[in-house]
């Protein structure tokens, strides 16, 4: 029976932290890799997706936008605030981007990638961006999913 640990040492060849970060910083990885950004952005009080400029301009006495505004003058609490909750505007950033980076096999990356995992192909080379760190690979949710979608 496949297990965790079995496939991790059969598919998992090597950490490639320092090569990655060596060509992002000379401007070559985005060149030859498909690099996609995958941060998001929500309301910190409705979870609602927001780009930045997307906010509006609005009181927070009244909890209107600021064209229906009913505070006097002295009253009015102006910030930018959520189009949707009209709360005071902050961003939470739900960064998604790898902390990690190892070169796994073809299968693995398929696997992979069917699971939503990060994954940047170039020929025969294929780098696996791990969202988890501090932690034994084995352990990670999505090789997790990958053995068990095998064995059930």
């Amino acid at each position: 029976m496949l297990t965790s640990k079995d496939l991790v040492k059969n598919e998992v060849y090597v950490n490639v932290n320092s090569m990655v970060q060596l060509l992002m910083n000379n401007g070559l990885f985005e060149d030859n890799f498909d690099v996609v950004n995958t941060a998001t952005s929500e309301c910190a009080h409705c979870d609602v997706d927001i780009e930045y400029g997307d906010e509006e301009y609005g009181c927070l006495n009244c909890n209107q936008l600021y064209d229906d505004c009913e505070c006097s003058e002295n009253d009015c609490d102006l910030s930018d605030v959520c189009p949707e909750c009209l709360e005071e505007f902050e961003i939470r950033e739900d960064f998604n981007n790898p902390l990690e980076y190892w070169i796994v096999s073809g299968w693995l990356a398929e696997k992979l990638e069917s699971n939503g995992a990060w994954v940047a192909r170039d020929g025969n080379v294929n780098v696996w961006g791990r969202k988890t760190s501090g932690q034994a690979i084995k352990m990670d949710g999505v090789i997790a999913q990958i053995v068990n979608d095998l064995t059930s």
